[in-house]
């Protein structure tokens, strides 16, 4: 864990619970320790954590540009992963972004 620091997690219904669970308790008390055979050892780590995940494990839930690849149980699964994650603080939703330079409408110079 770094101290004052960001800690990404990518995909985050692909974590297991374990993993994500273990994170609760630096969280809180803002300090890690680290325990061995002979020593104990505890470490500041107040940290924020950012979390990202697709609206369903196609990526592509309620696109209309997409087919509906994955079946409403799955949806329901893969979203059930983080229903309890309480802890968290902000929740937003984004709209898949559609860039007109990546589309070539707009021309740009370091896109050939």
């Amino acid at each position: 864990m770094a101290h004052n620091g960001v800690l990404f997690l990518d995909e985050l219904p692909e974590f297991k619970r374990s993993a994500l669970e273990v994170m609760r308790q630096p969280l809180e008390d803002r300090e890690v320790t680290i325990s061995r055979a002979r020593f104990t050892v505890t470490y500041p780590c107040s940290f924020m954590l950012v979390a990202s995940m697709n609206p369903s494990p196609s990526g592509y839930f309620n696109d209309p540009d997409a087919p509906m690849t994955t079946s409403p149980a799955d949806i329901q699964r893969y979203l059930g992963k983080t229903s309890k994650l309480e802890k968290m603080k902000l929740l937003s939703n984004f709209n898949r972004y559609k860039s007109l330079i990546y589309q070539k409408i707009i021309p740009h110079p370091h896109i050939i």
